[in-house]
């Protein structure tokens, strides 16, 4: 599924199976974590899955079998605060384009947010690279973290999202000497550049 962040796409994976009992089940993989979605429906054309624990849900219209478009209400932002989103079955990667292990990421790197603005803070980002490229990590800052981020290594780039129903991250960066640079977007903060 990609969510449409202020026209950066925001990819991440999730899958829907039909149990024994004939009802629908969704889960958000995000890294390490498996969220499960059991309000899942499906109504003629109609697609609607309602996020646990967190006040959202995705509202949208098969356009064949393997396409759903529409879009993605968070109503702890207000009765219309909605993004658009597509989802795409048989996609098993989060972000297009081959993964490799050319540039190395795995380890901590001091991390600076939205340098020189009054928003700035740090964080320390932790990321594993696995051999096919894949990346999984987190930013911690003074209040918490950036949950389960998950991701690409391609040529020089680091890519890593998360959408866990109420927070929906983004961050791509590319490597410069010996430092990653890039920019984050987060549907619960808006756009910002680190």
């Amino acid at each position: 599924m990609e969510l449409d962040l202020l026209g950066d796409p925001l990819p991440f994976n999730f899958s829907l199976k039909k149990e024994d009992n004939g009802a629908w089940v969704a889960h958000v993989h995000n890294g390490a974590e498996d969220i499960r979605v059991d309000d899942v429906e499906f109504r003629n054309d109609s697609f609607l899955l309602r996020m646990p624990l967190f006040d959202s849900e995705f509202r949208g219209v098969l356009l064949n079998d393997s396409t759903i478009k529409g879009e993605w209400f968070n109503y702890l932002k207000g009765p219309q605060y909605h993004i658009p989103f597509v989802a795409s079955a048989h996609t098993d990667h989060r972000f297009p384009g081959p993964s490799n292990g050319k540039t190395r990421v795995t380890g901590t790197w001091e991390t600076h947010f939205s340098m020189g603005t009054d928003d700035a803070y740090n964080a320390i980002g932790l990321f594993e690279q696995h051999d096919n490229g894949r990346a999984t990590g987190t930013f911690l800052t003074e209040t918490g973290d950036y949950r389960y981020l998950e991701g690409i290594v391609h040529n020089d780039s680091l890519k890593l999202s998360c959408f866990d129903g109420s927070h929906a991250f983004l961050f791509l960066a590319a490597l410069k000497g010996i430092a990653l640079s890039g920019v984050s977007a987060a549907e619960t903060i808006g756009k910002s550049h680190g």
